[in-house]
């Protein structure tokens, strides 16, 4: 038995291999299992290497400039060290996660924001135009009913800004749903007519 060789474990013997990466000036040193499990379009740069060399060294580090700043690469790696880990996360920061995921094409951040926004697991409020400016721009339609029946029965009338992250189209179509909750005096965005003339207005994809 002590002359038995040892065979690692299927999930907790990690590649030791590092990856140095550079972006907006920076050097960043990750594990190269990491880059294989939350981004594959950073794996896809270390893949496309055909000598094996780059990204070896601080000389050869590999840039990715073109797919993210800093500062969103920082608030990524931020995410995956410490962040899981916080109680509260600010609306403003899972927004920008949400953009971040789809350009690094994580799929494991995509679902954590998406999850915890739609079901407001933790204490948290990301404003209806944000929802449906994000949901229409990342394919996230399960933010969009309530998000739209929030912004036609709002008190407040929608400001310049708010027209301008929603655009045109959308925009002319919520004054609709405004006037039309108005003249019958809906105020809920719970309120089944409101629900009905939500999906009226913007009916789902078939």
């Amino acid at each position: 038995m002590a002359n038995e060789r040892l065979q690692a474990h299927d999930r907790y013997y990690m590649d030791g291999r590092m990856i140095i990466l550079s972006c907006g000036g920076r050097l960043f040193k990750l594990p190269h299992w990491q880059l294989e499990k939350f981004s594959p379009v950073l794996l896809r740069l270390t893949e496309s290497d055909t000598d094996g060399m780059r990204g070896t060294s601080d000389d050869t580090a590999i840039p990715i400039d073109d797919f993210i700043s800093r500062g969103e690469f920082v608030m990524f790696l931020d995410f995956f060290y410490r962040g899981i880990f916080r109680k509260k996360i600010p609306a403003d920061e899972w927004c920008k996660l949400l953009v971040i995921s789809s350009k690094l094409d994580c799929k494991e951040l995509r679902a954590k924001v998406i999850d915890d926004v739609t079901a407001r697991k933790i204490k948290l409020e990301v404003s209806s135009v944000d929802r449906v400016e994000l949901g229409n721009k990342h394919a996230v339609p399960q933010w969009l009913p309530q998000a739209y029946a929030e912004l036609f029965v709002r008190r407040n009338h929608l400001t310049v800004e708010e027209g301008e992250k929603l655009g045109l189209e959308i925009t002319v179509q919520v004054l609709k749903g405004r006037d039309r909750c108005k003249r019958n005096s809906w105020t809920s965005a719970r309120d089944v007519s409101v629900i009905e003339l939500v999906k009226e207005i913007f009916p789902p994809p078939t």
